[in-house]
């Protein structure tokens, strides 16, 4: 992955954001960052198999340059007082070290299975993981759709609970360096 490929793609987020204004949450005018990003990747001059690749690198590099401590980039980005100029700065920012750097951040996608990551949020007793696949059992209320089409699932947990469900949420494969984090817990039966 070409690190002036990543730095392009963040500068050209920066760009898309300051001309159409940022925003913090879905129902606000604006651009959401997750968003500009996502277009700024399919647009790239890239390879379809590398695009999802460079998403990943970019938000890597993202995340690398905004992480003071162990918070995810969702918690940076809600930090009371965030405003747009300092999102467009964080990019640049980004994209400046992406560029210096020689090549893209090692993805371990930190921002997602590491301390202060997506999964951090999951309840324990919802969370599945069998052979290094990472699942969360949804209440059967929380939307219309349910994972997996609503396939049932018999669930034994390794700490003796059982759970049927009609609604598991595949979260994906747990990179190598966070499976102490995410052990196996269960198996299908």
């Amino acid at each position: 992955m070409s690190t002036s490929t990543v730095s392009r793609v963040l500068s050209a987020a920066a760009d898309r954001i300051e001309r159409d204004g940022w925003a913090s949450h879905p129902q606000q005018r604006g651009v959401l960052l997750s968003d500009a990003i996502a277009v700024e990747v399919r647009d790239a001059p890239v390879d379809d198999s590398i695009r999802r690749e460079l998403q990943d690198a970019a938000f890597e590099a993202l995340r690398c340059h905004v992480a003071s401590s162990s918070a995810g980039i969702g918690d940076w980005l809600r930090a009371p007082g965030r405003i747009q100029a300092d999102v467009v700065a964080s990019l640049r920012g980004a994209a400046a070290e992406a560029e210096m750097a020689g090549e893209a951040p090692e993805d371990d996608k930190s921002w997602f299975w590491g301390p202060g990551g997506e999964r951090d949020d999951d309840d324990p007793v919802k969370r599945v993981v069998v052979e290094g696949e990472h699942y969360l059992i949804v209440d059967e209320t929380c939307s219309g759709f349910r994972g997996f089409g609503g396939r049932r699932f018999d669930i034994e947990f390794f700490d003796g609970r059982t759970a049927t469900t009609w609604n598991l949420w595949h979260q994906g494969t747990i990179p190598a360096r966070w499976r102490d984090r995410y052990p196996d817990n269960a198996r299908f039966v």
